[in-house]
Formats: C-alpha cells, structure tokens, sequence
C-alpha cells in the first residue's frame, strides 16, 4: 500500500513534479558545469527523461527529449545539434530558477543537489570546474551546509581544498562519494534511475531482538505487512513512522528508483538527522535485512 495513500492525488502529483523540476535543473546544471556535453552525459539525460514519471512528458521534460531524440535520428550528433541542445538547456535553466515561495526550502534544495551530483557524475569523470561549482552551491546555502548529504559533501570537498591542489586521488574518492549519495551508476549499468541505498549499510546489526524497526521503501523480499510480521518474530517491534524511538531503518531495494522524490527519502533524512544527534539508530538496505532475517538465532 502506497505510504501516503491517503493524501489526494492531484497534490502528490504537483508535489512530486515540482520536486523533479528541482532535480532536472541539477542535473543541467550538473552536465553543463563544464561547458561541455559529452555523448554519455546526453544519453544519460535521454534515459532519466524517459524513466517513469508521467510528467516528464509534459513542458520542458518533452522538449529535452524530443530535442535529443532529433540530435540523434540519424545515429550522428554533429557540433551544431550539440550546440543548439546546450542551447536549450541553458534556457531551461534560465527560466526555470526555483522559487522560494512555491517549494519546500529544504526538501527542493536537495533535490535540487541530488540532481547535480547526477549530473557531473554521469560521465565517470570529475574535473576542477564541477568541484568548484559544487562547493559554492553548498556555499550558497546554509540550508544544505546543515543538512545531509550537503553537510558530509562540504566536509569532504573543504579537506581536498586545503591544499589548493586537488589530486587524482582525491577526485577519484570524491567522485566515488557522488556516485553513492546520488545514486549514479549510469556507465555501469546504462540505467539513469537512482540505486542511492547502496550508501546506507551500517555494519554490526546482526540481531534484532529487543530494536524497534521502522520499513521504508518498496522491497523485492516481500509485502510490507509481512516483513513487519517477521520483524516481531526478530523480536523486534515494527513503527509505522520514523520517530527517535526507532533503532534500525530498513530500506528497500525499490526505493532506489528517483528516491529523492518521495516520502523515504525524509525518512532516511529524519534517520540520519536523529543518529547525528547521538541517537541509537542504524540505517541498513533490503540486502543486510535478508541476512538478518535469515540468520535469526544470531545474538
């Protein structure tokens, strides 16, 4: 059963448009930190507009992607198409700067992230013109600087900066770190969707016993209501929301997909908020949870 389904449709609908829009204005911003466009940042930008949501044939989304779909009509994307594409991504850019007024600060703003990382990591290539526009977005924003994932990522691009000098191995860490938060996989996989749980798998929950759970996501192990029943015979006690009496977040393999557009997302955000305020809280994906599940005599 879907987590908000007693919220009308027509307000998730706008809702979740609204937060794609911040997240489309990253990744153009991200693709185009470098004043290039690279054949695989187009095509990955081809496949996240046509992953999905039904809004992204509307407005800008189809105008993205029909203007990639003629560049490439005859297998060849010659300078002029390229140009003219970047083109219309500047423009959508332009007009589409989010509003304050009309969003959710904080939860547009990381979106907003999100859809960056996306962006300058979808080549498998980091250069210094992304690190530094990365670092003044956070900058820009005392929101994210306070909030994760901006406030981990300003933490580590302020230690590759100290020098002055930003070596390829710390390009190569930082682009991994991206690559987690954001969920981009896109030249190993070919697929523009986010797998951004693979970051959260704290080590050390070998049992259950005595915790209080909280699911959140979709899982191809099984129904929500029947991990909940499995998770008493854990012997643990299941919530329906995050709250601070929470010990484990179990996450599932399904939220990956533009995890960043729905109501998990705050909860993994609520989970990691609690644990930096010293509480006992561990985030762990679907993969950690079958182990468990399996190995339910572990003490």
């Amino acid at each position: 059963m879907p987590e908000y389904r007693d919220v009308p449709m027509p307000f998730c609908y706008k809702r979740n448009k609204q937060k794609a829009l911040a997240g489309l204005y990253g990744i153009l911003l991200g693709i185009t930190a470098d004043q290039r466009l690279r054949e695989v940042e187009i095509l990955f930008l081809d496949a996240w507009l046509k992953s999905d949501a039904e809004f992204k044939k509307q407005g800008d989304f189809l105008d993205i992607q029909c203007a990639i779909a003629d560049a490439l009509e005859d297998g060849v994307m010659t300078a002029d198409e390229r140009d003219d594409l970047l083109n219309l991504l500047e423009d959508v850019l332009k007009y589409n700067v989010p509003k304050d007024e009309n969003m959710e600060r904080l939860g547009e703003l990381t979106n907003l992230l999100l859809g960056f990382l996306q962006g300058i990591s979808a080549d498998d290539n980091i250069v210094e013109a992304e690190v530094e526009m990365l670092n003044n977005l956070l900058q820009a924003s005392d929101e994210l600087l306070g909030a994760w994932p901006g406030n981990l990522l300003y933490q580590r691009l302020q230690a590759i900066l100290a020098d002055g000098v930003i070596t390829e191995a710390e390009r190569n860490d930082l682009l991994e770190l991206i690559k987690q938060i954001s969920g981009q996989r896109f030249t190993d996989t070919g697929l523009a969707v986010g797998m951004a749980t693979e970051f959260f798998a704290d080590e050390g929950v070998l049992s259950l016993q005595g915790k209080t759970v909280c699911f959140t996501g979709k899982f191809f192990s099984n129904t929500r209501f029947n991990l909940e029943q499995q998770a008493k015979l854990l012997g643990a006690e299941p919530l329906k929301a995050m709250s601070k009496k929470v010990n484990v977040l179990i996450i599932g393999s399904l939220a990956n997909r533009d995890w960043m557009f729905t109501s998990h997302g705050r909860k993994i955000e609520a989970a990691i908020k609690n644990r930096e305020e010293g509480h006992d809280i561990r985030i762990i994906n679907e993969e950690d949870w079958v182990r468990i599940a399996s190995s339910p005599l572990v003490a």
